[in-house]
């Protein structure tokens, strides 16, 4: 069914602001937007639209996940986890990429802020077209590293990065012409590695890797595009950096104590801790216990400390097709709901994190993120009640109707 006028009616609504369920709601959509939602007796829906009947199911936000990779990644046990990165694997991976955008739009996200691919941008335009299903997504096209920035433990040489069209910018005005070429190519908003943990030269422990003033007139530039700016930063050191400099969202951010919590409060930005990759399986064999257990418990001692000084936390799986860091299949993103859940948030502020502050995250709160007249129609049907178990989200027959636009994309009952 494509936008026109249709009401929804006798469900459950937990409209994304963190208040208690609406029981007998009913949600007026017309075209591509929600006109009227509100209980029993205070919507008036005309008498020539078609009502469908929810049967008591609950109706939650389109979901968003606000830290992944549309890069067409697969597991390594199929042998083919990133195919070539020359023009025919890109090509490859970019048709793996629109099926992993349909996989995530029929389990319910309706939004995907990409952090960081060479496919996103165009993968995005194709969606916006209806060349291909899938959510919303704000991409910020390549990673912004520098020469000794994310560039993984065994690095290849410069030359061959650079051979492959990788640019590495060091110092403030190399910085600002990369800044400046990304918004050409496209990007929504910038991402960059302010901060390292497997490449750093005193591993374990985490080091920086732009300085401040890389940082601060990356950040001025984009803000000055009204944008915003990401930052992979592993840290303390970059996470203080990158608040005094003005990153808008803190990716990772394992080295995560009270004085970031204060002041990232304080400066009011967002932590995406990406709960749903651990080092576990055979391919980080390579990893001692030790390094997998620090990795791991540094998870979930950043989000015990940002929860309780309640600072702004979205849902971000950093999936990228693959199973890299115990990644899953795209369409299995609410794993991190799960992850958040088990890390102390309650699954109503679990919600919250993957629509209202996830849709901030994604520079959308004016139009998505949350049930409300004038906001887009993005929402889910549920077939339960995902505030008693909050795993369902990821079970297919669970997601009983998804709604992108006024358009019903899914539906399971």
């Amino acid at each position: 069914m494509k936008n026109r006028e249709i009401a929804f009616s006798n469900f459950t609504l937990i409209d994304g602001n963190g208040g208690n369920p609406l029981e007998n709601v009913t949600l007026l959509v017309n075209e591509s937007k929600i006109t009227a939602v509100g209980g029993r007796g205070e919507v008036e829906v005309p008498n020539n639209v078609k009502t469908l009947n929810l049967d008591g199911r609950t109706m939650i936000p389109g979901l968003i996940d606000a830290h992944l990779h549309f890069s067409g990644g697969r597991p390594a046990s199929s042998g083919m986890g990133y195919p070539g990165r020359g023009r025919m694997g890109e090509l490859w991976r970019a048709f793996r990429a629109a099926n992993d955008a349909k996989a995530m739009l029929y389990m319910g996200y309706t939004g995907a802020k990409d952090c960081g691919s060479n496919i996103a941008i165009g993968l995005k335009r194709a969606i916006e077209e209806g060349t291909t299903p899938g959510p919303r997504i704000m991409a910020a096209g390549g990673s912004i590293s520098n020469t000794y920035g994310h560039v993984g433990r065994d690095p290849m040489p410069v030359e061959q990065a650079e051979a492959l069209g990788r640019e590495h910018p060091n110092g403030v005005p190399e910085c600002l012409r990369l800044v400046r070429t990304r918004f050409r190519e496209g990007a929504d908003f910038i991402k960059i590695a302010s901060g390292l943990w497997g490449e750093s030269r005193i591993f374990p422990k985490c080091m920086p890797s732009f300085s401040y003033d890389e940082v601060k007139a990356i950040c001025d530039e984009a803000h000055r595009a009204y944008s915003t700016v990401a930052s992979h930063c592993q840290g303390k050191e970059s996470i203080m950096t990158g608040l005094r400099a003005g990153v808008d969202t803190f990716e990772h951010a394992r080295e995560f104590d009270e004085e970031c919590a204060k002041l990232m409060l304080k400066e009011d930005k967002i932590y995406s801790p990406t709960l749903a990759v651990v080092i576990e399986g055979p391919d980080f064999a390579g990893h001692i216990d030790e390094e997998k257990k620090l990795f791991n418990s540094w998870q979930n001692e950043s989000l015990r400390i940002a929860h309780e000084y309640g600072v702004k936390i979205a849902s971000g799986t950093d999936f990228s097709g693959g199973d890299s860091l115990g990644g899953r299949a795209m369409g299995m993103n609410a794993l991190d709901l799960q992850r958040l859940v088990e890390g102390g948030l309650s699954p109503m502020e679990a919600i919250v994190s993957a629509t209202k502050v996830s849709s901030e995250a994604m520079m959308m709160e004016d139009s998505t993120g949350t049930l409300e007249s004038g906001k887009l129609a993005d929402f889910v049907v549920i077939n339960g009640d995902p505030l008693r178990d909050i795993s369902m989200l990821q079970v297919e027959d669970r997601i009983g109707m998804v709604i992108k636009g006024g358009e019903i994309i899914v539906k399971r009952f």
